[in-house]
């Protein structure tokens, strides 16, 4: 399960909060009084902007591969520019 823990007012956070529901994956958030928002995953906790964004193309990468394998139309592979 992914949790975004974060503060009420934080641009990262909110940016962090965006790509999640964007993916449609399941997630979290619990509000805190901290500084800087952090991501658990699991046993993992991501507390580096950095480490947190890595994390978040990892997982946009991941869903955009099985959303290409299970759709029941053709598409556009970004990366060879193939179709189907």
């Amino acid at each position: 399960m992914i949790t975004l823990v974060r503060p009420r007012i934080n641009s990262f956070a909110d940016l962090i909060e965006d790509r999640l529901t964007n993916m449609v994956v399941a997630y979290e958030v619990e509000w805190k009084s901290i500084r800087t928002p952090y991501v658990l995953e699991n046993d993992k906790k991501l507390m580096d902007k950095r480490h947190i964004e890595d994390f978040l193309s990892v997982l946009e990468g991941e869903l955009a591969i099985v959303h290409s394998l299970s759709a029941d139309a053709c598409y556009v592979d970004a990366s060879s520019g193939k179709i189907c």
